[in-house]
């Protein structure tokens, strides 16, 4: 598995971007934040974070702005 295929959880994600895990969920939920079910768990694929991260998206860049996860 490379570094870009790597799976978060949401407590991780919420630690490198600076927000409450309540908050990455939300984005999930929104379709901010691209996430995939993992046997019914929430799961967040390192190349989808650095992919949110580059395209300036309102919230996620607020927070997470320069920020890399791999």
């Amino acid at each position: 598995m490379s570094k870009l295929d790597e799976l978060f959880d949401a407590k991780q994600v919420a630690e490198a971007f600076g927000v409450r895990r309540a908050t990455i969920y939300q984005w999930a939920r929104r379709g901010l934040l691209p996430c995939v079910k993992v046997s019914g768990v929430v799961r967040f694929r390192a190349s989808e974070l650095e992919r949110v991260l580059s395209s300036e998206k309102p919230h996620a860049a607020a927070h997470g702005k320069g920020r890399q996860l791999v």
